[in-house]
């Protein structure tokens, strides 16, 4: 082979994907040339029979450049493997890191979150939760005494005193339920009730 064919055959870059690349054309390369191989060792039988010593001699030239032209992609293919491994092994590692470096930095935002908004936003909430508390109890007080008194709520003039609800979803069901707080929805379709989170406000 000659050296611009050998240079055809090196890789285009130091990616994993342009040393698979050339190790694949390497590997056609070496595919025609044992093909080639095949047919003149078929060839060589007749010649010697049929043949001048020149075309002997010449078929002879031939196998020798092929069977040195193998040995070439050969040694050229070996070279390129342990390079191909080290190349995934740089790219996986800057895969990685790249991930590593995109966590930290998510992980950054939302540690100054819970640093600088968290606590005035759970302080609000709590703030609520205890309205919303003083409300239920104020509501069940209210409900008793129109009991005992046989009364109904929404007549007589008595109000009627719903449950506390979300404005963002007009639910029914007040933000408090037992021992599980029900957070706003994200998203504007969710169920009223949502999946409640576990959420305890700060003391």
């Amino acid at each position: 082979m000659n050296n611009e064919q050998l240079i055809e055959l090196r890789p285009k870059g130091a990616t994993s994907d342009a040393i698979a690349e050339a190790i694949a054309r390497i590997e056609a390369v070496q595919n025609e040339a044992e093909a080639a191989i095949v047919a003149l060792n078929e060839i060589r039988p007749k010649l010697l029979l049929t043949g001048t010593s020149k075309d002997v001699l010449k078929i002879e030239g031939d196998l020798t450049e092929r069977r040195v032209e193998l040995e070439q992609l050969a040694a050229m293919r070996d070279a390129l493997l342990p390079q191909l491994e080290q190349a995934k092994d740089r790219e996986t590692l800057a895969h990685v890191r790249s991930l590593g470096e995109q966590a930290g930095r998510q992980i950054a935002t939302a540690t100054q979150f819970v640093q600088d908004e968290y606590p005035a936003l759970a302080k609000a909430i709590a703030s609520g939760l205890q309205l919303e508390t003083e409300a239920m109890i104020a509501r069940q007080r209210y409900l008793t005494a129109c009991h005992r008194a046989g009364l109904n709520p929404g007549e007589s003039g008595l109000p009627v005193c719903p449950l506390p609800y979300r404005a963002d979803t007009s639910s029914p069901y007040p933000i408090t339920l037992g021992s599980v707080v029900q957070l706003p929805a994200i998203r504007e379709h969710d169920a009223p009730r949502g999946a409640p989170a576990y959420w305890q406000p700060p003391t």
